[in-house]
């Protein structure tokens, strides 16, 4: 009956928004994006397990913004050109796979994430629009760190998974988007002037904390790790920079069982530990693949895929079915060695130049909003997302996360959130500082 009950909560939630999506394209957007990130059915259960949600919020979106008054174009950014131009990359990729019905099904997903990215790129072209599209990822990721890390500390000794058949349905890969989300929702904690919504951002943040811990994934700890320098390094004012890692090790040192500092002990163990072992084998492979089809790789998760293995790996093949079955690789386990073998080195370096222009636009706002009060939110944005992809960098590159809708909805975040604050800064007529440091921790006692 309780399954019954949500599902019927999901339908009448969507589709009862579906309207305002007509009028309004960018409710639209937010409502896609709940669906994509959150995945709210798969915890519904019931007739909306399986139910295409994003495929008719898409379509009435798309719709809406076509015959709306909205603006008919992409932030003029090279950007935009990026992603389309990968989408078309990894199309071929798929179209050559090795193992072609195997990459179709990934094609199928993440070519809908590169519409959705697009999508966020055309209609969040105002500051208000940028903060709700932050609240949608605040909400469906801090869900799960609420959840998780709620159960957590109430005794619960399973880890903590994410919903099923969802990009975070792995306990390391909702480790990965927890990090990732910190940021974020400290970001709206010290932008926000209601004291209710600090106090509960905060409170997500440290449950957030005891979450990663419960996933019991290794790669959450060093994301962990990797988050605390940033915050240090990156984030103002400096005592919350400083007192946002304390709260991290002390939660860490409070909450985490000897079962979890065990298991993140072995990370010193990794040349006889066989979960490290297996993601060597994974990268070997993935390399393998690269600079044989240098131009195509194996097309999407193709090292997955028994006919790659096979052909790249007869040696490891064992005579009885149990050895067979150990030897081979699954995953390829980090985010640079998936896209290099899925789509070899043109799509590898595609991708990092989407990367490179999210982080070039993210110093251009830092630099021009610098000593402005009115343009202070967005500094404090851009170092936000610098924690968030620093993070994201550091713990992807031992999970196979490379198409996370979050992460690349983000990075296609940083084109807009540039020409908000560039018009913003012409109708301002303000000229920039030119002598603060990028980095806050090397800022000196004058310049503040």
């Amino acid at each position: 009956m309780g399954a019954r009950v949500r599902s019927i909560a999901v339908f009448l939630g969507v589709f009862s928004a579906l309207p305002v999506a007509l009028v309004f394209p960018f409710a639209g957007v937010l409502l896609w994006a709940w669906i994509a990130f959150m995945n709210p059915h798969r915890e519904a259960f019931g007739l909306a397990y399986d139910f295409p949600f994003n495929f008719y919020i898409a379509v009435t979106t798309l719709a809406a913004w076509v015959f709306s008054q909205e603006p008919k174009k992409l932030p003029p950014s090279v950007l935009p050109g990026l992603f389309i131009a990968f989408a078309v990359m990894f199309s071929i990729t798929t179209y050559f796979a090795l193992d072609y019905a195997h990459s179709y099904e990934r094609w199928d997903k993440h070519i809908r994430t590169i519409v959705l990215v697009l999508a966020v790129m055309a209609l969040t072209n105002t500051k208000l629009r940028i903060q709700s599209f932050l609240w949608i990822i605040a909400i469906s990721i801090g869900y799960f760190a609420a959840k998780g890390g709620g159960y957590t500390l109430t005794g619960g000794t399973g880890r903590i998974l994410g919903p099923a058949n969802s990009f975070i349905a792995d306990n390391n890969d909702l480790a990965l988007a927890i990090i990732m989300t910190i940021p974020i929702l400290n970001y709206l904690r010290i932008t926000s002037a209601n004291p209710i919504v600090k106090l509960a951002c905060l409170a997500v943040i440290l449950l957030s904390v005891v979450a990663i811990i419960g996933t019991g994934s290794r790669g959450g700890f060093i994301g962990l790790t990797v988050l605390a320098i940033g915050f240090i390094t990156f984030t103002k004012p400096r005592l919350g920079a400083f007192l946002i890692p304390v709260a991290i090790a002390c939660g860490v040192w409070a909450y985490a069982p000897t079962a979890w500092f065990e298991r993140i002990k072995t990370i010193n163990e990794f040349s006889t530990d066989e979960s490290a072992n297996n993601r060597f084998a994974a990268w070997r492979t993935s390399f393998a693949v690269a600079l044989d089809r240098p131009l195509l790789g194996a097309g999407f998760s193709g090292i997955e895929s028994d006919k790659v293995d096979f052909r790249y790996n007869k040696t490891d093949w064992r005579a009885n079915a149990a050895q067979q079955e150990k030897s081979r690789t699954r995953a390829a386990h980090s985010i640079y060695f998936q896209v290099l073998g899925d789509h070899g080195f043109v799509g590898f370096g595609l991708w990092l130049a989407i990367l490179g222009v999210g982080f070039y636009n993210l110093m251009r706002v830092i630099t021009l909003a610098r000593g402005s009060p009115e343009l202070m939110w967005a500094t404090h944005l851009a170092r936000a997302f610098i924690v968030s992809f620093v993070a994201y960098l550091a713990t992807g590159a031992f999970l196979s996360m490379a198409y996370y809708d979050v992460f690349l909805s983000l990075v296609a975040l940083t084109a807009p959130l540039y020409q908000v604050v560039l018009q913003s800064a012409r109708a301002l007529n303000f000229e920039p500082e030119r002598d603060a440091p990028f980095v806050p921790a090397l800022q000196t006692a004058k310049a503040d």
